[in-house]
């Protein structure tokens, strides 16, 4: 394949517009033996084209680590759309906004440059939650066996061998709006299956709060403190309204994630397919609606980033390094200090593996040459980096 159609595909790669087809033709053609300096041609010439300054070390290797990022994620034996948004979000080297930084999903290419060394290190988050029932009872779901492990209600609440908790009607009765809570601390994430068949993936430090049938005043009703991912069972008779910081979103069935924490700002809601409505304002698959004091604004996004949490990554576009570390504190567990409040504002590009201990995430968010972390027992403290 000449330079100019391979320079063709990786554009429309990288900005994701091309069709699978082009996809598929890009992927076959890195297999190509030639293929490898030319597209090592290509990202050179972009990068050097770029107004953004990055850190020279980083600058020397960049071709061939994004390369063998590139070439290591073909999914030519998988289905190319499921993988599309990750991969070419590893491929992008233009950063728009502010300081940059690279970020690998996946942490297997050699580290030519020199890490900075943690005395401690954190583990990452992982899948654990606490269901409260109507009686106050409280049931860790990481320390409880699998099956049924209540029973209220008429309702049977059984914990899955693939991590899940499954809400299932035995029987109608008068006492199935008895609420139940489920919560995540920091550093953990949990799965959950509704009465209706709703699928809800909670995030860290975050609680959903339902009644064990769902059903209230004719609708299906929950209330979400933090971030859930949610996939709604159609039901055009019972509308289902998650309320949160302020807004509803009501749905008859579809995909939206509602990040909607008390100490953000902002609240956003997500739309992957169908259409929601918030506070009277419809959204459109991957549209954003945030809302503030001031009230709701609707954006375009790629929904896919909005949802990288529940895929196992941490993928930012432009979001600043406060707002990465308050991320990085829920899913590790820490509390985070900026000694130098000027670096809460710089901004970042990128993505990288959720399950990585925290010294990865660190080092890479370091390579900046702005900003230095240092690990103290469970406090991470952030200060401008010595040139």
């Amino acid at each position: 394949m000449d330079e100019n159609r391979l320079r063709y595909l990786y554009q429309r790669f990288n900005e994701r517009t091309a069709s699978d087809t082009e996809v598929e033709e890009f992927y076959l053609a890195l297999l190509e033996p030639e293929a490898e300096r030319l597209i090592k041609s290509i990202i050179n010439k972009e990068w050097d084209n770029s107004s953004v300054v990055y850190e020279t070390e980083v600058a020397q290797y960049k071709a061939e680590e994004i390369y063998q990022h590139i070439i290591s994620k073909t999914p030519l034996a998988t289905k190319t759309k499921q993988l599309w948004p990750r991969i070419a979000a590893a491929a992008a080297i233009i950063l728009a906004i502010g300081v940059g930084v690279f970020f690998y999903m996946n942490q297997s290419v050699k580290e030519t440059v020199q890490s900075a060394a943690y005395v401690n290190d954190i583990d990452p988050g992982k899948q654990g939650a606490t269901l409260t029932l109507a009686n106050g009872k409280k049931i860790k779901l990481a320390d409880a066996a699998n099956g049924e492990i209540a029973q209220e209600a008429g309702i049977t609440v059984t914990k899955t061998a693939d991590g899940q908790l499954v809400y299932a009607i035995k029987e109608t009765n008068n006492d199935l709006n008895k609420i139940n809570t489920l919560s995540t601390a920091k550093g953990e994430t949990y799965k959950l299956r509704l009465p209706d068949g709703s699928l809800v993936w909670l995030n860290a430090a975050s609680s959903l709060t339902y009644s064990a049938n769902l059903k209230e005043r004719g609708k299906r009703r929950v209330r979400l403190d933090g971030e859930a991912y949610f996939e709604i069972a159609r039901d055009n008779a019972h509308p289902f309204v998650v309320e949160s910081k302020g807004q509803q979103v009501e749905v008859l069935g579809t995909h939206f994630n509602v990040n909607a924490y008390k100490d953000e700002v902002i609240a956003r809601t997500t739309l992957l397919e169908g259409s929601v409505n918030i506070n009277g304002k419809i959204l459109k698959p991957n549209q954003q609606a945030e809302l503030s004091a001031i009230g709701i604004k609707i954006r375009d996004v790629d929904a896919q980033d909005a949802i990288a949490w529940k895929e196992g990554y941490f993928t930012y576009n432009g979001e600043t390094l406060s707002e990465i570390m308050k991320q990085v504190a829920r899913w590790y567990d820490v509390e985070v200090i900026f000694e130098d409040a000027g670096l809460k504002e710089k901004t970042f590009l990128g993505s990288i593996g959720r399950f990585e201990q925290i010294s990865k995430v660190l080092n890479m968010l370091s390579r900046t040459e702005v900003a230095s972390f240092t690990i103290e027992g469970k406090t991470i403290k952030i200060k401008k980096k010595n040139k």
